[in-house]
């Protein structure tokens, strides 16, 4: 398995996981209205949308990756510098691409 084929099976999955849990655990006007078959609809939706998301994310981190990190905060700050661009550009992506792709089906 490529590493290309990796981060998105990765990232879909917890695009899934975070789909179903916002769309079944949402007390929203706009979620309580909608069927069964359209919270399905949107999970699925909202998985495409949050793996491209993350997909975007990567790109942006591999241009925006600094070379080194300067830290005051001692290994701790290092710590969550390194674990930021290690997830966090994939994650915000994963996350905006989600929510936007299941409210657009479910609205």
């Amino acid at each position: 398995m490529s590493q290309n084929q990796r981060f998105l099976l990765t990232w879909g999955a917890v695009s899934f996981v975070f789909a179903a849990l916002f769309t079944f655990n949402n007390n929203s006007a706009m979620v309580l209205m909608a069927s069964g078959l359209l919270k399905v609809v949107a999970v699925l939706v909202g998985t495409a949308t949050g793996t491209l998301g993350s997909w975007i994310g990567e790109a942006i981190r591999r241009y925006a990756l600094p070379d080194g990190f300067f830290t005051d905060g001692g290994m701790t700050s290092i710590l969550k510098t390194k674990l930021f661009w290690a997830i966090g550009p994939q994650f915000i992506g994963m996350f905006l691409g989600m929510s936007i792709g299941a409210a657009i089906v479910l609205k």
